[in-house]
């Protein structure tokens, strides 16, 4: 691959990151945009669409953080030292916004600003036998990268498995920013993407209840065959309005058998 098409992926994608920061989940998810609490008729629509088959069981505290990402500037230095953590010896090129280092290991995209890495590597050894998440740790470890996460995702896509690590907030996940690794079907590493962003606590808000939230989920494409079975509701953190707040995760399958996911946004603003 070309620096120049290296660098038009890497463009776009980060672009499209973004923007779907909060959505880019292992399955379809979609956020309910709200800052109230539903009234209890809500909840007889939403019956007719899911079946809750888990404790409705509310946080310890209803109330948690709402927290502004802060960025710090990347120096030229910097960057240099994280392109030798992944064994490249090259020079920059710099645009705007990052450092572009390719070399025959591989090639890395420093954030300027975002506090953002992303490495697609040219292949390498195969593990033999391996696990996902353990081969996922292992990897951040021999790249001096932080393997602290209070929970992990893994799923396989076109032949290649993809890897999530979620640091911990307040507790919770933070799915915000993962530390995602993508490895073909032998296990070799073929992407690693992380954030290094400092959070800022700017308010705290009301949570709402579990019930609440439920109440929220949508009902405009109710599935014919039966209703969707909900397995799980959780509290994590998520990006939404340009900040990182808390949300409800509602998890489950449908009658035909697909994965289901959905965040409700969690902070009450009376």
């Amino acid at each position: 691959m070309s620096l120049y098409a290296f660098v038009s992926i890497v463009g776009v994608g980060a672009v499209f990151a973004l923007a779907l920061l909060a959505n880019a989940r292992f399955i379809p998810i979609r956020i309910a945009g709200v800052a109230r609490e539903a009234d209890d008729s809500s909840a007889a629509l939403v019956d007719r669409v899911y079946d809750p088959n888990f404790v409705f069981a509310d946080p310890p505290a209803l109330e948690a953080g709402i927290y502004l990402p802060k960025y710090d500037l990347t120096a030229p230095e910097e960057a240099e030292r994280l392109a030798s953590r992944f064994g490249i010896d090259a020079a920059a090129t710099e645009t705007d916004d990052r450092y572009f280092f390719v070399s025959e290991t591989g090639r890395l995209a420093v954030d300027k600003y975002g506090g953002g890495v992303a490495f697609a590597s040219e292949g390498g050894e195969t593990p033999g036998e391996w696990d996902p998440t353990a081969l996922a740790i292992e990897t951040l470890q021999g790249y001096g990268i932080s393997t602290e996460c209070i929970s992990a995702a893994e799923r396989a896509a076109g032949g290649r498995r993809i890897v999530e690590l979620f640091a911990g907030l307040e507790g919770r996940a933070d799915m915000s920013a993962p530390r995602r690794l993508t490895f073909d079907a032998e296990g070799r590493l073929l992407e690693l993407r992380c954030s290094f962003a400092r959070y800022e606590r700017i308010a705290t808000a009301r949570i709402m209840t579990t019930r609440a939230a439920y109440a929220l989920l949508p009902t405009d494409s109710p599935d014919k065959d039966g209703r969707i079975d909900l397995k799980r509701c959780e509290l994590v953190f998520i990006a939404a309005d340009s900040v990182i707040q808390p949300a409800y995760l509602f998890t489950g399958a449908t009658p035909g058998g697909a994965n289901f996911s959905y965040f409700v946004k969690a902070a009450v603003y009376d």
